[in-house]
């Protein structure tokens, strides 16, 4: 008792967390939200256009996994590609690394591509004429752009994981019921630092949290949205956007950007 030390058993700190985490979650719509206005989502395009000249992106999205303990009963759903245990998380985030979106229902075997065939801001049709577009292409331009832009993502799972490293060190032994609430709250957390203008967290050791999905292969089995493939929009864009930055045309293309930014 001299010591000045207070001691808490498991359980006390386990009933602390989920009463903080049960609390933080019930607002977490006030510090995660999607752009859904027309004005809220042409200031998105505009933010991400000045990364790398990418036109008319609004988000990035992903998947990561975070440790979990699963149920004995239905441990092997929950067994990842790289053979442990978690869940496979969906998210979305803006230009500054902010989560706008965020999915932490599925265990860890299930697919990036079956997850987001699930993502329900889709099929409400809250995103209009949306794509995935992947980097292969013979226009390295593109490539570049593409790869930037979409990097934002990868630094959002590195820096959120660098601050909350519960959800990367595998420390988090809760069902997962629990961890998705958890991961969700220090989503929330992650977004009021950054609205706070708060010092991030270097992430430049961060490799292995970064590089996540590093060696994951991009979507091929996504269901169409509308009546153009991928790959079509991808090629138009290469026309309209890159193709003239490689002959020496790039303040040009900038403007057509632009202005097709606001079509």
């Amino acid at each position: 008792m001299g010591t000045g030390r207070v001691f808490h058993s498991q359980s006390s700190i386990s009933k602390c967390i989920t009463e903080v985490t049960e609390s933080l979650i019930n607002h977490l719509t006030e510090f995660i939200n999607f752009p859904i206005t027309e004005e809220d989502q042409q200031k998105a395009k505009i933010d991400f256009f000045n990364i790398c000249s990418f036109p008319r992106v609004i988000g990035c999205i992903d998947c990561t996994h975070v440790p979990v303990r699963p149920p004995a009963e239905n441990e092997a759903a929950f067994r990842n590609r790289k053979r442990y245990r978690s869940l496979n998380v969906q998210m979305i985030c803006d230009s500054k690394c902010r989560i706008i979106s965020i999915l932490a229902n599925y265990p860890g075997l299930c697919h990036d591509a079956y997850i987001l065939a699930c993502f329900q801001t889709f099929e409400r049709g809250e995103i209009i004429d949306a794509w995935l577009l992947d980097k292969k292409h013979s226009d390295t331009s593109y490539n570049e752009a593409h790869c930037t832009t979409r990097n934002v993502i990868e630094r959002a799972f590195g820096i959120l994981k660098a601050r909350f490293k519960c959800l990367d060190n595998g420390l988090l032994k809760c069902t997962p019921t629990k961890s998705a609430k958890i991961t969700m709250v220090c989503a929330m957390l992650h977004n009021w630092t950054i609205n706070r203008n708060m010092p991030q967290y270097d992430i430049d050791d961060q490799g292995a949290a970064v590089n996540d999905h590093a060696d994951c292969a991009y979507y091929t089995d996504i269901p169409d949205v509308g009546g153009e493939t991928c790959r079509d929009v991808r090629n138009v864009l290469v026309r309209l956007f890159f193709y003239a930055t490689e002959r020496g045309l790039e303040k040009k293309t900038r403007k057509k950007c632009m202005q097709a930014m606001w079509i």
